[in-house]
């Protein structure tokens, strides 16, 4: 089997995925993404025998406790709640919108 992602970031759900096909007996010969955005290697997401993806950049990425104090959030950009994980961010800390 063959297992892709759109978007890599630390390629724990590519991983995870690897994980329930080998568990239920499959093979997985290859992964693949559209962007690997998180320098994820082929040991990250389970040693697959291929890895490829088709655009590999380098993109900040902030924990939360950096976001405060030099991320967006310390500029005042607003979070994002449509994609990614911008809408559990909020509900963690109390604030819904």
């Amino acid at each position: 089997m063959l297992v892709t992602e759109d978007n890599l970031t630390t390629g724990g759900s590519l991983q995870k995925v690897v994980e329930a096909v080998r568990a239920i007996g499959g093979e997985v010969v290859g992964a693949g993404a559209f962007v690997n955005r998180g320098g994820v290697t082929a040991k990250d997401i389970g040693d697959v025998p291929k890895f490829f993806a088709l655009l590999n950049l380098n993109l900040k990425s902030w924990s939360e406790e950096e976001c405060k104090l030099t991320g967006p959030c310390s500029r005042g950009i607003s979070i994002n709640t449509n994609v990614g994980k911008g809408r559990e961010f909020l509900v963690r800390k109390g604030e819904q919108r």
